[in-house]
């Protein structure tokens, strides 16, 4: 078992001595693609994590908007109603968009109206965590495969008591949707220069194998 280890190596060592340019290129083959594979994995991570800070600020400054206005209409719900609706027209991706009151959790304005004067006990203790001081809050969970990002924000008035909460849920149907087709053309480009590459690669080694053989011959 020993002596054909040691001759399978001795074997090895001598050809590789024997043709360096081929064990190269080999190792070009092998390594190049997997370089690529592995940067194009880094950038695709890269990307997803800028797509979901992007979303956040997005849920973010609409609540911003939202809560400067809502504060002096808690007492108006056909008002809020009326500008819920136009938020929803605008941003179709907001499947939920509802203020509740304080401290019950109340339902007083929604896109859906009927919801309207039943508590919202589903998030209930979303809202206890989006505190006076805190910004919006986004999280997320995932429903028959598609995922939402639920958000909210405490509603204050300028001596910063408690008023109610704004609440939307966004999907991201739409978003993966898009990411998944950039995903499969992003790889697409990247196997076909990898077969670029290896075919490069292949003629290099015959061009070395020809000098070699011209070497040899001469």
């Amino acid at each position: 078992m020993i002596s054909t280890l040691s001759r399978f190596i001795t074997r090895s060592v001598a050809f590789v001595r024997d043709n360096p340019q081929l064990v190269y290129t080999l190792f070009l083959v092998i390594t190049l693609p997997l370089a690529f594979l592995w940067t194009a994995e880094k950038f695709l991570e890269v990307s997803a994590r800028n797509q979901e800070r992007l979303e956040e600020d997005r849920i973010g400054t609409m609540h911003d908007v939202f809560v400067g206005f809502a504060r002096d209409h808690m007492n108006d719900p056909a008002f809020l109603a009326v500008r819920i609706a136009e938020f929803a027209r605008q941003n179709e991706s907001f499947v939920e968009m509802r203020i509740v009151d304080y401290p019950d959790h109340t339902i007083v304005a929604s896109r859906d109206s009927e919801e309207l004067g039943s508590p919202d006990s589903q998030y209930a203790d979303y809202y206890t965590l989006a505190g006076p001081e805190s910004e919006t809050l986004v999280f997320e969970n995932v429903k028959n495969n598609i995922r939402y990002r639920p958000a909210f924000r405490a509603i204050v008035d300028t001596n910063g008591q408690m008023l109610g909460h704004l609440m939307t849920n966004t999907s991201m149907e739409h978003i993966d949707a898009l990411s998944a087709q950039n995903i499969r053309r992003a790889y697409l480009l990247l196997i076909a220069i990898i077969v670029a590459l290896v075919v490069l690669l292949a003629r290099h080694a015959r061009i070395i194998d020809y000098t070699v053989l011209y070497r040899r011959l001469k």
